[in-house]
């Protein structure tokens, strides 16, 4: 079986884009495995535990992807996940207090683990970061990849995470980013922890929005899944030999590019590509195997579907920094992503901007995106118009019963 293509079958039939769907099925596969399964990096361990950022503008179908997720994890019981509306304080005392339900044990070879497991699934991941965002992306980002996390609450002492496995999905409207919180999405080092996603639209359209019975049947055979991995999948991967070549090739070929890199912000998602990577391989590997390998078939898929996200981040946090127009230009560069290949009017984007710059302004700052080749114009029918010079999906999904 493979969990992934049974996954695109049953999350199919609506107009949420199949990039959007594909990596929520991974992130259901990171949820369910939680610390069960790992591969050695020198002391460390890595485990598949991964930040999925789903990125578009409002009536992108964004949220419906992660709820297709969201109803599998309910379904099958594998992990818990947390409230929609949850305080700091509340999110480390679930995750701290055995009789909260997250903490789990594990038998591997007879040895016990402790692990506290947590999905977080949000609709608005700017709302879910609520009114002090700084002191939520500061926890999710120091408690990633550590074995033992302590957090001093302000009332009532330390809360004690053993073997903290939390897995995030989250919606991200680009609009809502302000300045200060792409700040601290940034100086903190969430951001590169993140594999954030980008459509515009889908390429499909439903007025009727279906559910088949074969895809009630793909569902199943999903929770059927989801309930054998839980149970079966323990312990380190091993690498194939043909593997660790292709990795030691492509761990110096990434440090050059991080190294001669004159993007910021791509250059520290390089820095942490390679855990993302190994995050991403365990999980392909899982979706049609219980043999724990790392191969190097996995691997290249692993880099083809991070290796788009790398401009996303750009994209989402550009406006960071104290330009005044520096916001603006974001702003305007995604609302242009977002209307497809079609492009947009330079009168229409005026007009949705009038509010928040005056006409100077943002015609500098369309001269900038000409400029460094962001975006290119053409004329129709007498009228400018703009388009993204990068427009594309992401990846190409595989076929329906093709291996991952």
């Amino acid at each position: 079986m493979n969990f992934l293509s049974s996954f695109m079958h049953y999350s199919g039939g609506n107009e949420s884009p199949e990039i959007f769907r594909y990596w929520t099925g991974l992130s259901v596969l990171a949820s369910t495995l939680k610390r069960h399964v790992w591969t050695m990096q020198g002391q460390w361990s890595v485990h598949p535990n991964i930040y999925i950022v789903l990125v578009g503008e409002a009536g992108v179908a964004k949220s419906t992807a992660m709820r297709m997720g969201t109803k599998l994890i309910n379904a099958s019981g594998v992990t818990p996940i947390a409230p929609t509306d949850i305080t700091l304080e509340a999110l480390t005392e679930q995750l701290g207090d055995p009789k909260k339900g997250c903490q789990t044990k594990f038998h591997i070879n007879d040895v016990e683990h402790l692990q506290s497991a947590m999905t977080i699934h949000a609709n608005e991941l700017v709302t879910f970061l609520g009114p002090e965002p700084d002191r939520m992306v500061s926890f999710l980002t120091d408690v990633w990849d550590q074995p033992l996390f302590k957090v001093q609450t302000k009332n009532k002492g330390t809360d004690t995470i053993v073997g903290p496995a939390i897995s995030l999905t989250g919606c991200l409207t680009p609009s809502l980013m302000t300045g200060q919180l792409k700040n601290s999405f940034i100086t903190g080092g969430f951001s590169r922890r993140c594999v954030f996603v980008f459509s515009s639209y889908s390429r499909e359209i439903h007025p009727f929005p279906e559910f088949t019975e074969a895809q009630r049947a793909a569902q199943n055979e999903c929770i059927s899944m989801l309930k054998e991995i839980n149970t079966t999948c323990r312990g380190e991967f091993t690498w194939d030999s043909s593997a660790r070549e292709f990795f030691v090739r492509w761990y110096r070929a990434n440090h050059d590019l991080m190294h001669s890199c004159d993007n910021p912000l791509r250059a520290q998602f390089l820095s942490t590509k390679r855990e993302l990577m190994l995050k991403v391989a365990m999980l392909l590997q899982v979706s049609t195997s219980r043999h724990l390998a790392i191969t190097e078939e996995n691997l290249i898929r692993a880099n083809e579907l991070l290796t788009p996200c790398e401009n996303v981040l750009s994209n989402v946090l550009g406006g960071a920094g104290s330009n005044p127009l520096a916001h603006i230009a974001s702003l305007v560069e995604n609302k242009i992503k977002a209307a497809g290949p079609k492009g947009i009017e330079s009168s229409r984007l005026e007009l949705l901007f009038y509010s928040q710059a005056d006409t100077r302004s943002l015609l500098s700052v369309f001269e900038y995106l000409q400029r460094v080749g962001k975006i290119t114009v053409r004329v129709d029918s007498g009228k400018q118009v703009f388009c993204s010079s990068d427009f594309a999906q992401s990846v190409v999904i595989p076929a329906d019963g093709a291996d991952s």
